[in-house]
């Protein structure tokens, strides 16, 4: 097994490799597509590489972003072996400050660095039914309205943010960036899809997309404020979302931690179910 660079001639091969596995790889799906086609990032910015077994088929790929986050998508059938060999100059030569994937994927990547993680969370994978039709028990609250957020919502949009980020985004004991939150708001307003959920004209609860692959896309950010939690909102917004993304000829998927009974309750209701373990390491 030996580490190469994606080019015209894998191409092909490593949309195939991340294809079958995308639920897992959204976020990285969305490197290597544009708009749900494949395309081929230029040799300048691309931070991809792939490990090739000897007839020079990918059996893993992986992405280094700039802040230090390193996506993978790795064959479970591949030796761990053959592919420890390969991938260790590839987390060696960069910047590692975060792992994120398939379980199993993150902890043999894990095994490569020289240092254990600061932090690593589980998730649970969860993924809508390809046959999946939209719940009929999601109703909203008399006074609740529904729309699509745009870059105009920033300035409305950023206490919610900013309760997000606190409470599920930033490691314990890391501090909050004001500007970062700002700039990441201005960023998903941008890029992905998100929903709000208005009273009396002020967002109240949020559910947008924060990855966008090949055929799927990853619901994230889900959240509600507190004196309007147990309403049922994070449930019709999902709902509301995947209707939006499954009518446009999309697949669903999120990831959640195991001990979140309200949001797994939530994404339950909607139609999710379990379809794998995900895991984040931090350093």
């Amino acid at each position: 097994m030996s580490l190469v660079p994606v080019d015209e001639r894998n191409f092909a091969a490593c949309v195939a490799l991340v294809s079958a596995r995308e639920p897992f790889c959204v976020a990285l799906a969305g490197k290597i597509a544009v708009d749900g086609m494949p395309r081929l990032p230029s040799a300048q910015s691309s931070r991809l590489a792939a490990a090739a077994d000897g007839s020079g088929a990918p059996r893993a790929l992986l992405h280094h972003s700039a802040s230090g986050i390193v996506l993978h998508c790795i064959d479970e059938s591949a030796e761990p072996e053959d592919l420890a060999g390969a991938i260790q100059p590839f987390l060696a030569e960069r910047d590692v400050r975060c792992l994120m994937g398939e379980r199993a994927g993150t902890l043999l990547l894990e095994a490569q660095l020289p240092v254990a993680p600061s932090r690593a969370v589980d998730y649970e994978l969860l993924t809508l039914p390809a046959d999946w039709m939209p719940p009929s028990d999601c109703p909203l609250s008399d006074g609740i309205r529904v729309d699509r957020a745009t870059s105009t919502d920033v300035d409305g949009l950023l206490p919610l943010q900013t309760l997000y980020e606190r409470e599920e985004v930033i490691p314990p004991g890391d501090p909050f960036d004001p500007e970062t939150c700002r700039a990441s708001l201005r960023a998903s307003l941008a890029s992905q899809l998100v929903y709000l959920a208005r009273a009396d004209g002020h967002p109240v609860a949020k559910a947008g997309t924060n990855a966008r692959g090949l055929s799927w896309d990853q619901v994230g950010g889900v959240f509600t404020l507190p004196d309007w939690r147990g309403r049922g909102l994070a449930t019709a917004l999902v709902s509301h979302l995947a209707a939006d993304r499954v009518g446009a000829g999309r697949r669903m998927c999120l990831f959640v931690k195991p001990a979140n009974e309200r949001a797994r309750r939530a994404y339950a209701r909607v139609g999710f179910v379990h379809s794998g373990s995900f895991r984040i390491s931090y350093y």
